[in-house]
């Protein structure tokens, strides 16, 4: 055991911890002694949410896979309103949108839900069958993934805020065309910028490309740091990109701490 371990057993515990929750999600019967070792995002618990708004940490470059530090600046324009009464707004007005081709084959829009006051916003590709039916995002086996994903971090839905690039389910459950995901880009600012959230979690290939404008495969924008609408943006898996294949999810759960470590240290 390391002499780190020798004088702070609180640290020890923590790792342990963490490793259990994600041995835990991801369904193994057996843990790797590697994983066993002492885990960096574990030296800070998540702060729990509050409801004063803190200021916005920086992002680091790109490349580097660290925790923004702390910073201030002003609220843009449309950040002025209460974040719920703002969100309540967008909804009432996208009720109804007819602005691309998904409009002809949905049941209903899927508006974001979750706390008007998230530290993260957790952006998915598009809803798809089950959440087209009940209006509610991650729905199925994908959403009882992603409750375990989150609760691997010490958050639950309630914590943070789930939405779409594109709020209508595309024909067949295909993938989302670009005429909807240029539709839809407004609505996503504007819930970006009422939030204001402390980190965005971009849960899918076609979210990442677009919102990082970057054609790249998702294995090669995953796991960095990125700034999108001046908020620090990470990549990563969705549950159902997990569910198709479970070797992924030691690189979910990679992000995953260091989502957890941002938060921890903003």
């Amino acid at each position: 055991m390391s002499e780190l371990h020798e004088e702070d057993p609180a640290q020890l515990v923590r790792s342990l911890a963490a490793t259990l929750r994600f041995a835990r999600w991801t369904g193994a019967d057996v843990v790797d002694r590697a994983w066993a070792r002492p885990i960096e995002v574990e030296t800070t618990p998540v702060t729990p949410p509050v409801q004063a708004r803190p200021p916005t940490p920086p992002l680091p470059r790109a490349t580097q896979p660290i925790a923004p530090p702390r910073t201030t600046g002003p609220l843009p324009p449309s950040a002025a309103l209460e974040p719920a009464v703002a969100l309540e707004r967008l909804r009432t007005r996208v009720t109804g949108c007819e602005r691309c081709p998904h409009a002809n084959c949905r049941k209903q829009i899927v508006f974001g839900q979750g706390s008007p006051r998230a530290k993260v916003i957790l952006v998915g590709d598009a809803p798809g069958t089950l959440e087209d039916a009940s209006g509610l995002h991650f729905q199925g086996e994908s959403g009882a993934l992603l409750d375990k994903m989150l609760a691997a971090i010490g958050l639950a839905r309630t914590d943070v805020w789930l939405t779409t690039i594109a709020l209508c389910r595309p024909p067949e459950d295909g993938v989302v065309t670009q005429a909807a995901i240029a539709a839809c880009s407004p609505y996503l600012r504007t819930q970006m910028e009422a939030i204001r959230p402390q980190a965005v979690l971009l849960m899918g290939e076609a979210a990442a490309q677009f919102l990082l404008k970057d054609s790249k495969p998702l294995a090669d924008l995953r796991g960095r740091w990125a700034r999108v609408l001046d908020r620090p943006t990470l990549a990563t898996w969705s549950p159902a990109a997990l569910l198709a294949d479970p070797a992924k999810k030691r690189e979910a759960w990679a992000d995953l701490q260091l989502l957890q470590k941002a938060l921890a240290q903003a």
